[in-house]
C-alpha cells in the first residue's frame, strides 16, 4: 500500500483491456510495485485517480481494515484459498459455490448454477440474505443466521428489517 503509484495504459490481464475497448470506457490503470493493479474504475484521468489514491491512503488505518472480495473476473479456488490466509482481521469473500475450506467466505446459493456471483452490489438483496454488513463493522461475524435467512425468504423486500434494530437480534440470537 505504500508503493508509489505509477500508471500504464494496457492491463496485465487480456480480459481487462478487452472489456474497456469493448465498452469505450477509459479509465486508468494504476500499478502499485511490480504485483499489484489498480483499475480506478470510477475516474476519467490519471490525475484525478492519482490524488484520490493519495488521500485516501493516507486516512487508512491499516489495523483497521475491512476487506471484500469476490469470485468475479477470473477467480479461481487458489485465490480464494490466498486471500483467507491474508492477515486481515475483518474479510469476507462471497461465492458463487459452497466453499467450506474457506473460511471466508460466505456462500451466495442464488448463484449456484453460475460459474461466479453477478454483482451484488446492484442487486443487494441478494448478499443481505446472507451477510449482515452493519453487524460486522461494529464488531459481529456478519453472518446471518438460519432464522433470519428463512425469514428473508418468507418477507418479500426485508422489510421487516426497517422494525428491528441489532440489539434485538442479537438478544434472540438472530445475528451471531
Amino acid at each position: 500500500m505504500r508503493s508509489d503509484l505509477s500508471f500504464t495504459d494496457i492491463s496485465r490481464y487480456p480480459e481487462a483491456n478487452q472489456s474497456r475497448d469493448k465498452s469505450s470506457n477509459y479509465y486508468p490503470i494504476g500499478r502499485l510495485g511490480d504485483d499489484v493493479e489498480v483499475h480506478f474504475l470510477h475516474y476519467k484521468d490519471e490525475e484525478t485517480a492519482r490524488k484520490k489514491w493519495y488521500s485516501r491512503r493516507e486516512r487508512m488505518n491499516m489495523n483497521n481494515l475491512f476487506v471484500e472480495f469476490s469470485d468475479r473476473n477470473l477467480c479461481e479456488k487458489s485465490h480464494l484459498l490466498e486471500f483467507d490466509r491474508l492477515g486481515f482481521r475483518n474479510k469476507v469473500v462471497f461465492t458463487a459455490q459452497y466453499h467450506p475450506e474457506v473460511k471466508s467466505s460466505v456462500w451466495l446459493n442464488e448463484y449456484i448454477s453460475e460459474q461466479y456471483i453477478k454483482n451484488i452490489y446492484v442487486n443487494r438483496a441478494v448478499y443481505k440474505r446472507h451477510f449482515d454488513v452493519a453487524d460486522w463493522l461494529n464488531g459481529g461475524s456478519g453472518r446471518v443466521s438460519s432464522f433470519l435467512k428463512i425469514l428473508n425468504n418468507v418477507l418479500e423486500e426485508e422489510e421487516w428489517w426497517k422494525f428491528v434494530d441489532v440489539e434485538t437480534l442479537k438478544r434472540f440470537k438472530l445475528t451471531e
